[in-house]
């Protein structure tokens, strides 16, 4: 049997607590960039834009840009 719940919850990524959510429908992963930081990880440019869509049919586009 083939699931697309949403999973929720608490989980620890390199002695950081962080609120996590698993999309088994996600195409691709986000991280937000004060955890980013915490991690010591550095945003690099995408070189194009992609445009997300929420469940609530709000569209985000995201694009880093040097």
């Amino acid at each position: 049997m083939t699931s697309n719940a949403v999973v929720e919850g608490m989980i620890s990524i390199s002695g950081h607590i962080a609120h996590a959510m698993f999309d088994p429908g996600a195409t691709h992963s986000f991280i937000s960039s004060a955890f980013a930081y915490k991690l010591n990880q550095v945003s690099e440019p995408l070189g194009f834009q992609l445009v997300v869509s929420t469940p609530i049919g709000v569209k985000i586009m995201l694009a880093l840009d040097k």
